[in-house]
């Protein structure tokens, strides 16, 4: 079995035509399409760096002739070879398949170049324009001329920083997550802080759900019921040591007696039964 070039056939116009593949000379290009971007952009640096020194860097006549500079200038700045030059170097690096590995700085020195061009494009466009007050019909022409070349600047600008932005996007942030955030409960759960109620099921055709009296979790509830609060142990009052019995005479025999005192009175646990705390107690009878 044979299988297919990944080249077609030069020597058929039919297969040479009209493949994706491209042709067998692209094997040859292809490793320097990214020089080519590079030197593209490198092309435009430096006419744009010419015409910033043919603006500024002039001795004699420097203010008086601004203006006849800025009518000269203006193309290197705002022209068809600052505004195609970067875009062809944008075009083979990103448009062409594979990408070259150097795409990102490629879209950045072209967007660059085109943020100076613009600056000073406009620069030179208010000082031309002034130079042509003279004359009507050169002021008219100069501006509508200049205006369709800055307007093209900015439109090459536009797809650049698409392509910028598509393919290069800025991250986004990601949401931080605060210590001590207030959590939102799950559903069937309680706030943060919140007692733990049962929730009976309630089945169809089953008896009224109850609620056991454990606060152990139970298969209808399945939710552990709050304990009771504890009761407050007992108050133990105390006889009062001053407190004095009198003696109780019995009859012995029927004719001698004798005083038997009282037993002391025996502390009696009071139960407190509301907030008030009532206390009641009792003490031992006395002696017959």
């Amino acid at each position: 079995m044979t299988l297919p070039s990944p080249y077609s056939d030069p020597s058929s116009p039919v297969t040479a035509v009209g493949t994706t593949a491209g042709t067998p000379a692209r094997q040859f290009s292809e490793p320097l399409r990214e020089m080519c971007a590079l030197a593209l952009l490198g092309g435009n640096a430096v006419f744009l760096f010419l015409g910033f020194s043919s603006l500024f860097f002039v001795i004699d006549g420097w203010a008086s002739g601004f203006g006849l500079r800025c009518a000269a200038v203006f193309s290197t700045f705002v022209g068809p070879l600052a505004i195609g030059l970067p875009m062809a170097a944008v075009l083979l690096a990103t448009y062409v398949a594979p990408m070259v590995p150097r795409s990102r700085v490629i879209l950045l020195t072209a967007l660059i170049e085109y943020g100076i061009g613009a600056f000073f494009g406009a620069v030179t466009f208010l000082g031309a324009f002034a130079s042509d007050l003279v004359s009507v019909r050169a002021t008219l022409e100069g501006l509508l001329g200049r205006s369709v070349w800055l307007g093209f600047l900015i439109l090459a600008g536009v797809v650049v920083v698409r392509v910028w932005m598509g393919l290069f996007p800025a991250p986004r942030p990601r949401p931080v997550a605060y210590a001590g955030a207030y959590a939102q409960p799950a559903y069937g759960r309680p706030y943060p802080g919140q007692p733990m109620y049962p929730h009976a099921t309630y089945k169809p055709g089953s008896a009224a759900p109850t609620y056991p009296a454990s606060d152990e979790p139970t298969s209808e509830t399945g939710w552990p019921l709050v304990p009771p609060p504890p009761m407050p142990g007992p108050l133990v009052v105390d006889a009062d040591p001053t407190m004095r019995v009198a003696p109780t005479t019995i009859e012995i025999g029927g004719d001698a007696t004798q005083a038997v005192p009282a037993p002391a009175p025996t502390p009696v646990p009071v139960h407190v039964e509301s907030p008030t705390q009532q206390i009641s107690g009792s003490t031992s009878d006395r002696g017959a």
